[in-house]
């Protein structure tokens, strides 16, 4: 259970696969804002802010032994890409004849792809094999939680796989990738998601953790296969209607899982979590505010990026044609001003 101390009501919170939107965003708002008036500081924020730091260096475990793994699994990963992308993924876009611009782009998607695929078939056997329950019992998340507990190897390595996953898409996004119209937007949420993983493994809320990444991966993983798939609609000047049927296909397949896992289960299972089990739960719920205030960013962020995929469904079925909206690169851009000018 909950450390003696911090729990509350030994309680199983269980949702069902579907739950009512509208009763739960109405529960969620009510108790988080119920919880904000009740912990935001009402007289000197100083003072609120050192004990809040204080709190922090009293829960957060995170030794630098864990900082060195994450960051040689990113240092790995970038070396592996520049690898993989002199041996093989520049070459095989030559091999089919693709065009120019589908050249450029391939290496990026098929490396991507090949990382969110390993991640959430990580995600996947973490939570079928060891913790069923995560999904559906949300008291799950808290019932066993304290400072400092002990984290199964398994899922230790996951969350380390994943900060230097991040970190590694961080450092091609900034310094490698061709920067596009959501460049910003992107960079905020590596860094948005790189400070959820370190928190939610520093304090020990993996599990909430684990079930974000869960909800997330499978998207990136339909998105980048989609992606690296639509590269082979044209070979050496010859259209391939089949592959865009193929690529069609995925990207509808990536809508779906968009829209069920990232727009209603993520508020639906994480976020409710976070902001109602927690509480029911843990009758402190440390780090309440912080916590919920960057898993509310990257919802933001989802929303944001839905205006892009709404905007690719209607080209796609207005025109047929199947382009990510953010393709239109910085370079591009620069190129078309000067030509106006």
């Amino acid at each position: 259970m909950c450390e003696e101390g911090y729990i509350k009501r030994d309680i199983t919170f269980v949702t069902p696969l579907f739950p009512n939107p509208v009763s739960v965003a109405g529960e969620m708002f009510g108790n988080f804002s119920g919880q904000v008036t009740r912990r935001w500081p009402r007289d000197d924020l100083g003072d609120w802010l050192g004990d809040t730091f204080r709190t922090l260096k009293s829960y957060f475990f995170f030794e630098f032994g864990d900082l060195m793994n994450a960051v040689y699994i990113a240092i790995c990963l970038v070396v592996l890409k520049l690898i993989f992308d002199f041996i093989l993924l520049k070459r095989i876009p030559k091999w089919f004849k693709l065009d120019k611009e589908s050249s450029a782009k391939f290496p990026e998607s098929s490396w991507s792809c090949c990382i969110y695929f390993i991640g959430w078939v990580w995600d996947l056997y973490n939570i079928v094999y060891n913790r069923k329950s995560l999904f559906f019992d949300l008291s799950s998340h808290w019932k066993y939680w304290k400072p400092g507990m002990e984290v199964e190897p398994e899922l230790y390595w996951l969350l380390m796989f994943q900060l230097g996953a991040y970190m590694h898409f961080l450092f091609t996004t900034i310094f490698v990738s061709t920067k596009r119209k959501d460049f910003s937007i992107l960079v905020t949420h590596h860094l948005v998601t790189i400070a959820l993983i370190l928190w939610a493994y520093g304090v020990r809320y993996h599990y909430v953790g684990l079930l974000v990444l869960f909800l997330h991966d499978i998207g990136d993983v339909l998105l980048e296969f989609g992606k690296t798939v639509i590269y082979f609609k044209e070979m050496d000047g010859q259209k391939y209607p089949k592959i865009e049927n193929i690529a069609n296909g995925l990207f509808a397949t990536f809508i779906f899982s968009w829209f069920l896992c990232r727009l209603y289960w993520f508020p639906m299972k994480v976020m409710y979590s976070t902001t109602v089990a927690c509480v029911l739960v843990c009758s402190e719920g440390a780090f309440y505010l912080p916590f919920n205030i960057l898993l509310f960013l990257l919802y933001c962020m989802q929303v944001y990026w839905t205006y892009f995929i709404v905007k690719l469904l209607v080209k796609v079925l207005l025109r047929g044609d199947l382009e990510d909206n953010r393709e239109y690169d910085v370079e591009k851009r620069q190129k078309e001003r000067k030509k106006m000018k």
